[in-house]
């Protein structure tokens, strides 16, 4: 979400740019939406991949929001509908989120709407603090690594996919 800019001069002008931030994934989630780009985009030329080591954790399981169920189709899964539709939970992050757009319409760290999040004003005196929590975050989900045996043939999955699909995988 932070790291490459899909408008950025050095990624093909004549070609679209999809940018898939998800914070946190292990490699099976990875690859479960690289599985899914190709189902619904299967003339997908380059996939740019960022990896670390905390990806390919034992330990680290998928995310809340991550559903199979929203996998492999070309439609808005049916309880993703509903939820939207219907939830309470839904309309009131909606009315948060207009009121928080109201009282800060100029902030400027927000996604815009290629997918991408400019880099935060580091300036403004919460570097301390947001390193201490993100080391504070990685000790508290990864402090008993195991580097996970699946998590690397998920990988090897991935290349060999791209491989397969004639997809240029930048890592």
């Amino acid at each position: 979400k932070q790291g490459i800019n899909p408008e950025h001069p050095s990624l093909a002008k004549d070609a679209s740019t999809y940018n898939l931030a998800i914070n946190g994934p292990n490699v099976y989630e990875v690859r479960r939406y690289l599985e899914h780009a190709i189902a619904n985009q299967p003339n997908l030329k380059e996939v740019i991949l960022g990896i670390d080591f905390f990806m390919f954790n034992a330990k680290l399981k998928n995310q809340p929001s991550f559903s199979e169920a929203r996998l492999g189709i070309k439609h808005i899964a049916i309880a993703d509908a509903i939820n939207a539709l219907f939830s309470i939970d839904t309309f009131n992050i909606g009315k948060e989120t207009i009121e928080a757009s109201l009282k800060e319409a100029n902030r400027n760290d927000r996604f815009g709407e290629n997918g991408f999040m400019p880099n935060r004003k580091f300036n403004d005196g919460n570097t301390k603090w947001r390193f201490e929590q993100a080391i504070k975050l990685y000790f508290q989900l990864h402090s008993d690594y195991e580097l996970s045996d699946q998590y690397l043939k998920d990988f090897q999955t991935i290349v060999t996919l791209c491989q397969q699909k004639h997809i240029n995988l930048k890592v």
